[in-house]
This record gives C-alpha cells, structure tokens and sequence, in this order.
C-alpha cells in the first residue's frame, strides 16, 4: 500500500520545521528551555506548509518522522467551543507550550518573622524563576 502524498509531505514539512528546535534543546539560563523566535514572515512560511492539514494528520506524521507521542496535549485540554456543522472552531497558530513547574525546594518550620526573612532570600537569591 502506497504511502499517501499528504503523509509524505507532512514528514518533510515536519523535518523542515523542527531542525531547528532539536537545536535549540540544550536550553540555557536557569533550569529554562529556549525556545528560538522567529521573524512574522517565517511563522507565516510555517504554517502555509501546514495549511490544509488536519490534527491527525500531524501527529501521523511525526508517529512516521519517529515523533511518537510527542506534541500530544493531556486530554483534559480541549477546545471551549466546537462546531461540528461547519467546523469553524479550527484554530491555527504559532504556540510555545510552556509548563509551570514549582520549586522543589520546601521551606523548614520556621517562625513567621523567619519565613519573611527565607522568603525574601529565595525570592531574591535562591530561586531559579524569573521574578
């Protein structure tokens, strides 16, 4: 059975558009991934290889790219809305999918005076986020 053209297409589409992301995985700063912007006109020339493609379409082409279960959302995100007569729900777009994920680090039993003290010092000093 042949391969069809949209797969084939959308493999090279995919290789295209994420060399440059592999590249961009070494991340930098403090416990951050970078996440490399690009120019309105190279979004615009990424999505236009896009065009015409559908969700499942994409995610059967990074299984072959040997993407499996990368760029899957957690089934408790999905759309607020849906129109399933006309589907005029599709969005389209750049995104960076980001995750919050807390500090590790737990403050000891103190005094409340003290806390104020450490709190200061993490929120200063200690934590890697960006305050």
């Amino acid at each position: 059975m042949a391969m069809p053209y949209h797969t084939v297409r959308l493999v090279f589409f995919l290789w295209i558009a994420l060399t440059p992301l592999a590249a961009n995985q070494a991340g930098g700063g403090k416990n951050f991934i970078l996440a490399k912007s690009y120019s309105p006109e190279e979004d615009a020339r990424i999505l236009k290889l896009f065009e015409g493609l559908r969700v499942a379409d994409v995610s059967d082409g990074m299984d072959i790219a040997g993407l499996q279960d990368v760029g899957l959302m957690s089934p408790e995100i999905r759309p607020l809305w849906r129109d399933t007569e006309n589907f005029e729900h599709q969005i389209r777009g750049i995104a960076v999918t980001v995750r919050y994920v807390p500090a590790n680090k737990r403050a000891s039993k103190m005094t409340p005076e003290e806390f104020k003290q450490w709190e200061g010092k993490w929120y200063h000093e200690l934590s890697p986020e960006p305050f």
